[in-house]
């Protein structure tokens, strides 16, 4: 169910003229190619994601993606692309170019990462069964500073700022897109010196006494988390 945000937006661009009517289209034929940023996060707090599509003409549809449930980084992002890509079918783009600054986040879509976490697998899928719907689409990692303006989105959506929330967007997500049997993603295996760091990296989990807090804020950026293996 879309919010009323999207759908003021889906009303309308939805009657926006064909690749061949559209101003500004160079060659005849030639499919006019919208732009799609996305950015989230999450820690123990809470979730956020926003997105951005831009469309050929360069008018922006700006959004910011709140969660009522608990989801890590890399589930959160996969979110926040479901929404943009349901956001550009509905209002007939053909052609769609997207960004994120997440290079893991990236090949797993472009399938040069594997995952084994069911989860993701099931994100992944649908994915692609709306990236298909596209005659052609691209995705890429955007260096930081030109993915900021959706960061800065992302960052909103926890925000307490009454005045900005009534000038952006904010959609609810109430609950995950995607269904999977928790009792079968329970993993039964001891503690190790990695579990903190892996728990922190993947679900923004800190531990509870503050001076291991702080020593484990320091040590991830020596290490990268995929598919829950832990790699220096």
């Amino acid at each position: 169910m879309k919010g009323q945000a999207l759908e003021t937006f889906v009303a309308e661009f939805a009657d926006l003229p064909t690749c061949e009517q559209t101003p500004g289209t160079k060659v005849q034929g030639e499919i006019p190619t919208w732009k799609l940023f996305i950015d989230g996060s999450s820690n123990k707090h809470n979730s956020r994601a926003g997105l951005i599509l831009i469309t050929l003409e360069g008018h922006q549809f700006q959004c910011a993606l709140r969660f009522g449930f608990i989801a890590c980084n890399n589930e959160v992002e996969y979110e926040a692309l479901l929404v943009g890509l349901r956001l550009a079918n509905d209002v007939n783009v053909k052609s769609l170019e997207i960004y994120n600054d997440s290079q893991l986040f990236v090949n797993q879509i472009l399938g040069e990462y594997q995952s084994r976490w069911l989860k993701r697998v099931e994100y992944l899928n649908k994915a692609k069964d709306l990236l298909v719907q596209f005659k052609k689409y691209t995705l890429q990692q955007a260096p930081h500073n030109q993915n900021f303006n959706v960061d800065a989105l992302a960052k909103l959506a926890s925000s307490k700022d009454s005045d900005m929330l009534n000038i952006v967007p904010v959609e609810h997500l109430s609950a995950p897109n995607i269904h999977v049997d928790d009792s079968t993603l329970v993993i039964h295996a001891a503690d190790t010196w990695m579990t903190p760091i892996i728990q922190y990296l993947d679900q923004g989990i800190f531990p509870t006494k503050k001076n291991e807090s702080k020593k484990l804020q320091r040590q991830p950026t020596r290490f990268i988390l995929v598919d829950g293996i832990l790699y220096r």
